[in-house]
């Protein structure tokens, strides 16, 4: 739909040799979240590095997005809006520590209207060990 636009990326799924676990809660990930500037050294090793970037637009309450383990369905992450971005034109990194697998980030837009151009300069990326694998703003 309009206002959203998602992108899946990492590794493939390990086939299944048994039925999976049942999991009665889902693992915490205990993202680490930094303002404007963050580390760029491996935050993690012997694991997946994957960072989220939002650079907000005027209107940062209307920006929210997803992560989704596409192998097992779990929701890795979610920054429903109205809760985490209350500074227009401010730069947010997300970092999450994750075992091997294949996700889907999705980012929406509550206005409609994407984070470029109209109400500002907002733009998000996705980096998976350090290389970009998703980035945009006009959606």
């Amino acid at each position: 739909f309009e206002g959203s636009e998602s992108h899946s990326f990492g590794f493939a799924c390990a086939p299944s040799l048994s039925p999976a676990p049942t999991l009665s809660v889902a693992p915490s990930l205990a993202p680490t979240v930094f303002k404007s500037s963050a580390p760029t050294e491996d935050l993690c090793p012997g694991k997946t590095t994957v960072r989220v970037n939002v650079n907000t637009d005027d209107y940062p309450g209307e920006t929210s997005w997803s992560l989704i383990d596409d192998c097992t369905g779990l929701v890795l992450e979610s920054m429903p809006s109205d809760t985490e971005y209350d500074e227009h034109v401010t730069e947010y990194r997300v970092t999450f520590c994750l075992d091997y697998s294949q996700w889907t980030f999705t980012i929406e837009d509550s206005g409609d209207d994407g984070m470029c151009c109209d109400s500002g300069e907002g733009s998000y990326s996705v980096l998976v060990n350090g290389g970009e694998v998703a980035s945009g703003g006009e959606f």
